[in-house]
């Protein structure tokens, strides 16, 4: 596979650093699309860029309405090139711009803002210590070497999201929807694994707890990777091969699918 030239992954730094006031953003946005924005800027990791296009209506047929557009405030560092295609996505989506929006993300997400660590790790729950679990699973497959931390999320019923990989769950919910749980996920910024407390279950057996600690960590040193085509890849054919050494991987995959739904 062909790999992508270093010259269309990188940006000049005097570009990259210089910020533009919000309103000059939108303005530039508006004259690359051609259409009014509603224009948020937040510091959203799970959705760096979203479009909500309105509804056309009879009186309206072209749907001549604001968009509304939800974008990182990393975006207001971009480079020209990089703006002009956030912009010809919002008009219409190509392979061309989403692969250069990518890019950007790519190279600069270390600048993107991840949500603050929390003053205080909370470890120990009513089934598992997850200090414990994390200095089993390190000394048996790290070595003891991995420097990371672990706590468990947010409350029960509300899900941690953050910059990095989500463990996921597919759960039925009705005929044709689905919605997902998500077991934990890896915050490179703060070298940080949150659990989902749904975790801290007694019908959680303890190898899945360990499996889903031993995924995260893998995270913390196996980078993503970039595709040609400008997708981010976590899940690389390194990390499927490691993923692979834990040794209940089959039986905890086999838990997931057969038994997750009862807890």
């Amino acid at each position: 596979m062909k790999s992508v030239p270093e010259k269309s992954l990188t940006y000049k730094r005097k570009d990259c650093d210089l910020e533009v006031s919000e309103q000059k953003f939108k303005l530039r946005l508006e004259r690359i699309c051609g259409r009014r924005l509603n224009l948020r800027i937040n510091d959203n990791v799970s959705s760096l860029l979203n479009v909500t296009y309105p509804r056309a209506r009879p009186k309206d047929p072209a749907g001549r309405k604001e968009i509304n557009v939800s974008i990182n405030r990393i975006f207001l560092q971009a480079p020209p090139e990089v703006i002009e295609a956030v912009g010809q996505f919002i008009r219409r989506a190509t392979q061309k711009n989403r692969t250069i929006i990518r890019r950007f993300i790519y190279e600069n997400w270390h600048k993107i803002r991840s949500p603050s660590a929390p003053r205080r790790l909370v470890v120990k729950g009513k089934y598992f210590n997850l200090a414990e679990v994390l200095k089993k699973v390190n000394r048996e497959y790290f070595q003891g070497k991995l420097r990371v931390r672990i706590s468990w999320s947010l409350p029960r019923g509300r899900l941690d999201t953050v910059a990095s990989d989500k463990t996921e769950h597919k759960r039925r919910r009705r005929k044709r929807s689905f919605r997902y749980i998500q077991f934990a996920a890896y915050d490179e910024t703060h070298r940080l694994i949150r659990v989902n407390p749904r975790l801290d279950n007694k019908r959680v057996p303890s190898y899945f707890m360990e499996y889903i600690i031993y995924h995260e960590m893998l995270h913390s040193i196996i980078p993503p990777r970039l595709t040609p085509s400008g997708r981010l890849v976590y899940h690389t054919p390194e990390f499927r091969r490691r993923e692979r050494l834990f040794k209940y991987y089959e039986k905890a995959r086999q838990w997931e699918e057969n038994c997750f739904d009862k807890i």
